[in-house]
């Protein structure tokens, strides 16, 4: 064995150890929570309960900040906004720290019917392609459990919407599981984008 191939394996076994011995430890600090209320009109059913889509988190109005939306039982789609004032970015915190609502919209009917809009499914994502400096606003997409599709912007204002018609007719018992993909891909030319929904049921 060469002496400088001994010397690299000497310092490489020396780094080894040095790293082992002075590994830090990861610290988790208290951010912030959102408790959602009870919901008051779910009645109680020997099934479980459908679950909630999960949180997403998306610059919605690609301003280098992110927000989370939250979808609830009683048919309503929250904007969160997470980022800290100023005086607190400053200060460390100590406690956790309770999201405000920037904006709030409603999944029911137009007519007002709860019933079948339940939402099963959440996505955000940037529908048509742009280029800088020109802004990157996502569209947020939610899935209910009639199979309606319900387009918002990034304040929450509703676009658009689309039912499944021969789904929704059925009724299914409950879903198993529903994804959402929005994209600026085009399908067709002069597309703008995308949106693709998928879901199982039983």
């Amino acid at each position: 064995m060469n002496t400088s191939d001994l010397l690299v394996l000497i310092v490489a076994a020396g780094s080894v150890l040095f790293s082992f011995q002075t590994a830090g430890s990861m610290f988790l600090k208290p951010a912030w929570s959102f408790t959602l209320e009870a919901d008051a009109g779910i009645q109680a059913s020997r099934e479980a309960p459908l679950p909630v889509p999960a949180p997403v988190v998306a610059d919605l109005d690609d301003d280098g900040r992110p927000e989370v939306l939250v979808c609830t039982r009683d048919g309503r789609l929250l904007l969160l906004d997470p980022a800290p004032p100023a005086r607190m970015a400053a200060a460390r915190a100590t406690k956790w720290r309770q999201l405000p609502v920037r904006a709030e919209a409603s999944l029911r009917s137009h007519v007002g019917l709860e019933a079948g809009r339940r939402p099963v499914a959440l996505q955000a994502g940037v529908l048509r392609a742009v280029h800088p400096p020109e802004r990157r606003l996502q569209l947020v997409v939610v899935l209910t459990e009639d199979w309606s599709v319900l387009a918002f912007d990034h304040e929450l204002r509703p676009q658009w919407e689309h039912s499944l018609g021969s789904q929704a007719a059925e009724r299914p018992r409950r879903f198993l599981e529903a994804s959402i993909l929005v994209s600026s891909a085009q399908v067709y030319a002069g597309d703008e984008g995308v949106v693709v929904v998928a879901g199982r049921t039983v």
